[in-house]
């Protein structure tokens, strides 16, 4: 009887420590599955905090070369507009302030003829602007030039150099006249050569 009570006693026990074992280890197993779900979030999480570090890194990047390409663009259409007018200059009267064709009546650097200050002084009428040019302005390279950008500013804003070219060579349909593409090869050609000596 009292083997049996021992035995009972010591199958008990056994019962007990395993019990406890498996609770421990069912835990013990359970926090580090819990364990392992909270590193896998936090390195989620880290590699999520490291995207949007890169992408801030790369929105600022954006940003600085949205600028630089912005500041190139603006400083080459100066570039370009000051060429365009260098070249036509040169294409006209060879940078001579004193040219004249007698034929047309056409003065100065640009060969400015009496329709195109004509043009110049209604479009300076139109913006209320007090100022006028006389045909005598047309011998003066700073005036010539000062004309030039009236009409220009008004009637091409944004075109291109060769539309401004051909059509103060051909007029107000110069684009559509095959006659004026002579004209601008040689600008274009002058331009080049300013650009290859740079």
């Amino acid at each position: 009887m009292h083997t049996y009570n021992t035995d009972r006693g010591k199958l008990l026990f056994y019962i007990v420590v395993f019990t406890i074992a498996s609770v421990i280890l069912i835990y013990t197993t359970r926090t580090n599955e819990a364990i392992q779900e909270l590193e896998a979030e936090n390195q989620a999480l880290i590699t999520h905090i490291k995207c949007l570090q890169q992408l801030d890194s790369l929105h600022h990047e954006k940003i600085i070369l949205e600028k630089r390409i912005s500041d190139t663009i603006e400083k080459r259409s100066k570039i370009v507009e000051e060429d365009l007018i260098n070249a036509m200059i040169q294409v006209e009267s060879e940078g001579d302030s004193s040219a004249y064709c007698a034929s047309e009546q056409a003065v100065g650097c640009l060969q400015i003829r009496p329709i195109m200050l004509r043009e110049v002084n209604r479009i300076l009428k139109i913006r209320e602007q007090d100022k006028r040019f006389t045909l005598q302005d047309r011998w003066s390279r700073g005036k010539s030039v000062e004309m030039f950008y009236v009409w220009k500013n008004f009637h091409h804003k944004d075109s291109s150099p060769e539309k401004i070219a051909r059509n103060w060579n051909g007029g107000p349909r110069g684009i559509n006249n095959p006659r004026t593409v002579r004209y601008w090869n040689k600008v274009e050609n002058e331009i080049e050569e300013t650009y290859a000596l740079r």
